[in-house]
């Protein structure tokens, strides 16, 4: 793992695991993440430290609602979300929790295949081939949702309240 990112060869083994159907055990995937980061602005070299989450949320019908902001090199920000600008709806899938969208675009046929594991208490977002990244969430040239990992942030702690803060404000 690299700055909070796994190694593509981790993230192809981990893909491949799913896509191969092993049997796994539901877990509860409910809680806040987030990870801080240095960002710089490429123009004028100035940085400063950005704070990247997710939120996840269980829905009544099975699955979790997921929404979250990643920000990225040069402050390029991808909102994570549904198109009507609500949360997005994930379904449980064993040990993952998965969104998978096919979408007309300019370029032909686009899938998308948002896939989230638990690893400890981390989570881990895999989004082989970045198209849910870079057209679905139009996430930017500088950020990926591939390889991802987010600390889960403790019910009732500092960071937890900020987190909800930033939630309403948005």
């Amino acid at each position: 793992m690299i700055n909070g990112r796994l190694l593509p060869a981790a993230a192809s083994l981990l893909s491949a695991a799913f896509l191969a159907g092993c049997s796994h055990t539901a877990i509860d995937f409910s809680g806040y993440y987030y990870y801080d980061e240095e960002i710089t602005s490429l123009p004028t070299g100035e940085s400063s430290t950005e704070r990247s989450w997710i939120r996840l949320l269980p829905r009544a019908d099975g699955g979790y609602d997921l929404t979250g902001t990643i920000v990225g090199a040069n402050y390029h920000v991808c909102h994570i979300q549904a198109a009507d600008g609500g949360p997005l709806h994930m379904e449980e899938e064993g040990e993952f929790i998965l969104y998978t969208e096919s979408v007309p675009m300019d370029v032909g046929q686009v899938a998308c295949s948002l896939m989230i594991m638990a690893d400890g208490e981390d989570l881990v977002l895999l989004d082989p081939g970045n198209n849910c990244s870079r057209w679905l969430f139009a996430a930017g040239a500088r950020v990926t949702l591939d390889d991802l990992r987010f600390p889960m942030v403790r019910y009732r702690t500092r960071e937890y309240y900020e987190l909800l803060e930033m939630e309403e404000d948005r």
